[in-house]
Parts: C-alpha cells; structure tokens; sequence
C-alpha cells in the first residue's frame, strides 16, 4: 500500500513537472498560490486553516478533502490563462469538480467544465489541464469538493486598457477622447496607426488629434495602456478603433451650357476632375429631374413648351452620396425655330488629334506642292532672276 502511495505522488511529481512550462505564460504566475480558503463568499469562515492550505502550497504530495462549496479571495484582480487540477479518484462518490470565476463585483465570469474525479473516473490519479482566456478576475468558487492534491491557476495582474473611447471626425483629423484607468501604477497610452507608434499619452491626458489623414479612406488605429511594475513597463491588451474620414464635397461645374431645341434644351457642362466624384444631379426650375447621379455631362431635357424660359442648375455628387453646392443659373428657351443640332454624334478624334493628323499630311504633301508651283511658274521666275543679274551687274560697274 505504501509502495503504491509512493508511485502515485511520484507520477503527480512528473506531470507537475511537464505540465507548468506548457501552461503558464512568460509573465504569469500561480495566483491561487497560498490563498486562503472559505465556506462563505463573504469570507468569514475559513475552511481548516490548519489543514486546507494544501490544496494550494508548494506540494503536490499533500492534499485535503475539500468541502463544496468553497470560495477564495485572489487579493488583486488577474488575467487568467490557465488552470491545472490533480487529484485522487473517490470510488464512493461520483464527484464532479469545477470552479466559477468572479469579477470584484462578485458577478460570474466564467465557469470552467466539469472534472470527473468521482467513482467514475477511469484512473486512481486524476490531472487534469484547462487553458483560460478569463479577465479582470478576483474571486474564485470550488465547487464538487472531493480529494484535491493540488490547484493550480495561472494569470498575470489586470491591466485595464482605456475606456469610453470616443472619435469625433473633422475633414483630415480626427479627435480621440477616452477614459483614463483609476491605477497608481498607470504610465500612459501608446496610439498606433496600423503598425506604426505616432504617440505616447501621457498618463494625466486624455485625448489626442490625429492630423493630415486622407479623404475618404478607412484607418485602423490601436491603444495600449502602460503600467509599471518592477522599474518594467507592462502592456495592456489592444483596444481597436476603427474611423473612416469623410470624403471632400465637390464644386459644381464652372460652366454650363444650354442649346435650346424645338421643345427641348441640350445641357453640357464642364466635367469636374475629382476622385471622389460619383456622378451629377440636374435641376430645372429649383426641381432635381433624375433620380440617380449621371455619370455622363450632358443631358437633353424634353417635352419642354417652347418660348418658356427654363433655370438650369448642377451639382456634383461624391462616392458617399454627399452632394454639393449647386452651379449658378442659366436660363434659355426652347425655339421651333431652333437649328436642331445632333448632339448623339460622338467625334472619333480630339481637336488635337485633328491638328497632329493635319500637320503629318503637310509634312508629307508639302515637296510636292512647291514642286508644282514652280513648274506652273517657272517663266516668271526665270525673268525675276534675268532682272535681278542686271541689276547686280549695273551695281557693280557703277
């Protein structure tokens, strides 16, 4: 009996020993460590002071049959990563163990699963693991009872990250304002636009503007909370902000211009040169007559009575559907006695294009043009030289 006593807190030896570099983070320790133990949540009947710290102390050779429930004061608050159990096998209860963790409220958090460590387990020495993800924890509920060697519960200190954060948008800035943690120890905030570091708060500001952003683009922005422990700055998780800055609102059209028609108008006007810009909107007479942006800038307006004066406007729409200030009137009326103009006809060159095209076919014809001149006057030009050798002779005997 003794010989299997031994083999079974050898074996709980090994796994501690496997078990803690796998479980606990670089800067995590065992936070239940030690903690005394309650059957009350408000924490005035301890559980066997004399006996009950074995759940908890440096060994896993020694152990204590736990009532249920029990509850523990963490003393701080933590970040909990993990939790290890070993235990012994009860062949006469069927005991399932498992532990509630609550925040310094005492509102629950987070329950971990259930432990087999009852008459149903499949082995005599029971370990079990259990990676957590559970925040800002300070109290901690034992539920099952049972025969417990050891509990084990990695975490690091709570670092609170900012709150209330808030963004208020303004062309190319924008403007953050937050909530500061209430911790002595608190250092600052660090900004992150995407990867890059663009400030450090100090710890007794709470806001920051962020300028000469780009129009109409979507940025990502990161803070982290600074404390200090040790003379070594720690880190708070991430709190993420995403914004998207407003695009800029377009300028009309410079120029518009009307072509009256036999009961109905031509509009053309200057195309706007913007990136933003989503298309245009038409009003005739103060009214919008269509019902998405145009992408084109030109519309011909029908069914109009003729010799009626008609104001035209236009605006400029951007990619957010923000539209702009309108162009100023211009007025014209329709005529039965207008030149009715084809407007459909699209030109397959630029002006320029005409220009360049012209000049190469002069280039090319231009020989062959002065050739022909001087064969159709070639008597006159012969006499004009006859006449120009005279004169230069007479010159020169003079």
């Amino acid at each position: 009996m003794l010989f299997k006593k031994c083999i079974l807190m050898l074996s709980l030896a090994v796994v501690t020993t496997l078990f803690i570099p796998i479980l606990a983070k670089a800067d995590d320790t065992n936070v239940f460590a030690s903690k005394k133990i309650y059957q009350d949540f408000q924490f005035v009947r301890q559980v066997e002071p004399n006996h009950s710290y074995k759940v908890n102390d440096a060994s896993d050779s020694t152990y204590y049959d736990l009532p249920s429930p029990v509850y523990s004061d963490l003393g701080t608050n933590y970040d909990l990563s993990g939790l290890r159990l070993l235990a012994t096998k009860n062949d006469y209860n069927s005991i399932k163990f498992n532990v509630t963790f609550y925040n310094s409220e005492k509102q629950e958090l987070y329950t971990t699963r259930t432990y087999d460590i009852g008459s149903s387990a499949k082995q005599d020495k029971l370990e079990y693991t259990n990676n957590l993800s559970v925040k800002n924890v300070r109290y901690i509920r034992m539920n099952g009872g049972g025969r417990i060697h050891d509990l084990k519960i990695f975490g690091s200190v709570y670092r609170p990250s900012i709150t209330n954060l808030k963004d208020v948008v303004n062309g190319d800035n924008v403007d953050f304002s937050w909530s500061n943690p209430i911790d002595q120890t608190f250092r600052g905030v660090k900004i992150y636009r995407g990867s890059e570091l663009i400030a450090t708060v100090d710890p007794k500001e709470s806001s920051y503007k962020v300028s000469n952003l780009e129009a109409g683009k979507e940025y990502d922005f990161k803070f982290v909370s600074l404390y200090e422990k040790d003379g070594n700055i720690l880190e708070s998780e991430t709190l993420n902000k995403k914004i998207k800055t407003k695009m800029p609102v377009i300028k009309p059209p410079e120029n518009v211009f009307i072509t009256p028609q036999n009961g109905k108008m031509v509009i053309v006007w200057d195309d706007v040169k913007s990136p933003y810009l989503e298309g245009y909107n038409i009003y005739v007479d103060g009214n919008k007559i269509n019902d998405k942006p145009l992408n084109s800038n030109k519309m011909i307006i029908k069914n109009l009575e003729n010799n009626k004066s008609y104001n035209v406007q236009i605006s400029a729409v951007n990619k957010e559907d923000v539209e702009g200030e309108k162009s100023k009137e211009k007025s014209d009326k329709p005529s039965a006695n207008a030149l009715e103009v084809e407007y459909d006809v699209k030109i397959p060159f630029s002006p320029m294009d005409f220009l360049k095209t012209s000049l190469s076919f002069l280039g090319l014809i231009g020989p062959f043009v002065l050739l022909a001149l001087a064969i159709t006057y070639h008597k006159r030009l012969i006499e004009m030289i006859k006449k120009s050798l005279v004169r230069y002779r007479e010159r020169r005997k003079q």
